[in-house]
């Protein structure tokens, strides 16, 4: 079939009254990808997301990614096996699963680290589109990832030129990511109300400039292929803005009907930093995503006290109180740690729940290190989860009082 005339008929088959794109109560939200899925980073910091900014909605996040995996069955020769390709899995965990959302990350591999090629492109636009239309028949709402970059910089001693007799990963074109640039402007092309895409390529290949103004010898990968856990966060904040995610940054609290007032925080959890991120990043998290603040908004003008067990915190007026107070600078509150321990908690039960997915469903990538039995995976995650259940339940409470 023409690759136009498919992606016309495959966009226009969208769900009548298709589910929103921010993932809903019991959602479960399937992603798929090669190795840089399967390292989980970007997964596990969408998974922590939705649990502490929806902790209600039960989201279940599975993640199966597998290394060296294409979506468009293609390999190169000096590969130690071939790749797989996702579309030989696709129907199988699509039955497992039954997501509500199938988020897929694919381009990397599929250029075979070699210089453009229109034969390798349309099997390509085949395979995102086939993918496309096999999750829309099963139900799923689709949101399409563009792959991170080629950063050629770490790997100057492999590379090779244009007219080179062969390419792999171990030995790739030199302008390769000129190839992946083209598979990603054309995933954006697609977007569209029904298809969101998520474009990582982009925004990774903006901080490398924008790192490299003044740290010339920065690099997000030490291999030019798998960005670091900071990597990560960017491509995770990239599905976020193809969602719409909004961002609560703590709690709105009305005006109480008298004083002394307690003022509620159980399971209102600060979305803490991943300690594996780099200090820059971690900055760049607290000063747009980090805030945790309380607004009590509606109070008379004066002054008020805020305390918690009887250990005052802080004076503040009515304005500062409506403008918000960041929660974050009290010591004696324990919130960020309790949120460490929830990501903590978090990443480990959706990586045992993924990886015994991966081995349950099947796939053909040899030296792939096994899952647990579904049944063990699954009470790990269950406990975990009620392990993150009682510590949003923990009591967190604090007093307002005017002062005179």
């Amino acid at each position: 079939m023409n690759s136009l005339l498919m992606v016309y008929l495959i966009l226009a088959s969208s769900l009548p009254g298709a589910p929103p794109a921010m993932p809903q109560p019991g959602d479960k939200v399937l992603f798929l990808g090669d190795s840089n899925t399967y390292a989980g980073h970007f997964v596990a910091d969408i998974d922590y997301y939705l649990l502490t900014r929806f902790p209600l909605k039960n989201i279940e996040v599975i993640n199966l990614g597998l290394p060296s995996e294409t979506i468009s069955g293609q390999s190169e020769r000096d590969h130690p096996f071939p790749r797989p390709n996702v579309h030989e899995r696709l129907d199988r965990a699509l039955k497992t699963i039954q997501p509500a959302h199938v988020i897929a990350c694919y381009g990397m591999n599929d250029g075979i680290y070699s210089p453009f090629d229109e034969g390798r492109f349309a099997k390509y636009q085949e395979g995102f589109l086939t993918l496309v239309k096999k999750s829309r028949a099963a139900g799923a709402r689709v949101t399409l990832l563009t792959t991170p970059p080629f950063d050629p910089k770490p790997v100057k001693a492999k590379l090779r030129p244009a007219g080179a007799p062969e390419y792999s990963y171990k030995d790739p074109f030199e302008d390769y990511d000129a190839v992946l640039k083209k598979y990603s402007t054309w995933l954006v092309s697609l977007t569209s109300t029904d298809l969101p895409v998520a474009d990582a390529h982009s925004a990774l290949l903006d901080q490398l400039k924008a790192k490299r103004l003044t740290k010339p010898e920065f690099i997000f990968s030490g291999d030019g292929i798998h960005p670091n856990a900071s990597g990560h966060w960017f491509v995770a904040q990239e599905v976020l803005k193809a969602w719409n995610a909004p961002m609560p940054q703590g709690k709105v609290v009305a005006k109480p009907k008298s004083f002394p007032a307690i003022i509620d925080l159980t399971g209102v959890y600060p979305y803490v930093a991943n300690p594996a991120w780099e200090d820059w990043v971690k900055e760049r998290f607290l000063a747009h995503r980090g805030l945790h603040q309380l607004r009590i908004v509606g109070l008379e003008q004066g002054s008020y006290r805020l305390s918690h067990q009887s250990t005052e915190l802080g004076k503040y007026t009515a304005e500062e109180l409506a403008k918000g107070v960041d929660l974050l600078q009290f010591s004696d509150l324990p919130l960020a740690a309790r949120a460490q321990l929830i990501r903590k908690l978090s990443t480990e039960r959706t990586r045992e729940l993924g990886q015994a997915l991966l081995s349950d469903i099947g796939h053909k990538r040899p030296m792939t290190a096994a899952g647990k039995p579904m049944a063990e995976a699954r009470k790990i995650y269950e406990e975990k989860t009620v392990r993150i259940r009682e510590i949003q339940a923990i009591k967190v409470e604090l007093t307002l009082d005017r002062v005179e």
